[in-house]
């Protein structure tokens, strides 16, 4: 067994739960505060609108949609790092180094993605006030708008991988 290959492995699995958990809880707490004139996402999830929840669940897995492909290009990077004959636990550190900066950098983007795709659509369907309507309860507008979140964030998910993918020196691709 390759015990630096186990412990780079372990430290990488925990790096990604402490990651994955850190951006589910920033998610969360940002778009909670999304848009406070007709919405409060914690409250209204306390009162169980179904409308709020599938909408706040939709933020969710349009982050989770749009960062997965740079957590597996940063995988792909420290496995060849691991794997490679020259190994030592400085380039693995440094590899894991480069997977957090690649992944705060990621976050922002998705971030900023949703943030203007959810404002671009709710711009150009501006007879429905889609905020309004989920906070009452609007089930319907609430399948739409998430529909909406999730689709563009399958598509833009490459376009993230890439422009952070960018940010990596070339000898960890």
């Amino acid at each position: 067994m390759n015990y630096l290959v186990f412990l780079s492995s372990c430290t990488y699995l925990v790096l990604l739960l402490v990651l994955a958990c850190l951006s589910v809880h920033l998610t969360c707490k940002l778009f909670s505060n999304f848009d406070q004139k007709n919405i409060n996402f914690n409250s209204d999830l306390k009162k169980g609108n179904a409308a709020v929840g599938l909408c706040f669940a939709s933020y969710i897995l349009s982050m989770t949609i749009m960062m997965k492909n740079s957590i597996s290009s940063g995988m792909s990077n420290l496995q060849s790092i691991i794997n490679s004959e020259e190994i030592n636990i400085e380039f693995v550190f440094e590899g894991i180094g480069y997977i957090v900066i690649q992944f705060i950098v990621c976050f922002l983007l998705t971030l900023l993605v949703i943030l203007i795709a959810s404002r671009l659509y709710r711009f150009m369907t501006a007879d429905i006030d889609e905020m309004l309507e989920i906070s009452n309860g609007n089930v319907t507008v609430a399948l739409v708008f998430s529909a909406v979140l999730i689709s563009i964030s399958t598509i833009s998910s490459a376009g993230i991988d890439m422009l952070v993918g960018s940010f990596i020196p070339f000898k960890f691709h």
